[in-house]
């Protein structure tokens, strides 16, 4: 996590929070000022804007990569979703639980990246991906759920 006021970096949410504490009321007024004629400098742009149509393409960064998923972990924080995306399962061999002596099998799961999203755009994520999935069985089938 950021500060959004200076961009400090913070482990956690308490640490945020303590380090939120540093900044005078000033400070975060003027900030919530510039946040406030942004947005309203944005909507101006749209507003002066909307009789052309737009024109959105998408291009891959010099960084771009692909990452095949198989399994996804999910996490919520208070500030975010967080989207573990797994690659890989390794079934190991059976092991004996020594509290009451019956076997269980372990298995991992390696993790491969992490997305962290604000919950708004998860929102998003979900309702697209709803969009995307009801097309696709609409045109191919039902999908089997499996867990």
């Amino acid at each position: 996590m950021f500060c959004p006021i200076c961009g400090k970096k913070s482990a956690n949410t308490a640490e945020q929070v303590n380090h939120e504490k540093e900044h005078s009321d000033e400070e975060k007024a003027e900030f919530l000022q510039e946040q406030k004629r942004r947005s309203e400098e944005i909507k101006n742009q749209k507003e002066n804007h909307q009789q052309l149509p737009e024109i959105i393409s998408f291009s891959q960064g010099p960084n771009f990569s692909k990452i095949y998923a198989t399994q996804w972990g999910l996490s919520l924080t208070d500030m975010d979703i967080r989207i573990d995306i797994f690659n890989e399962r390794v079934n190991h061999p059976p092991k004996i639980d020594p509290r009451n002596f019956t076997y269980f099998q372990p298995v991992e799961y390696i993790i491969e990246s992490q997305v962290i999203t604000p919950i708004v755009s998860a929102k998003t994520l979900y309702i697209k991906l709803g969009e995307l999935i009801t097309h696709y069985e609409e045109n191919v089938g039902p999908i089997s759920e499996r867990v």
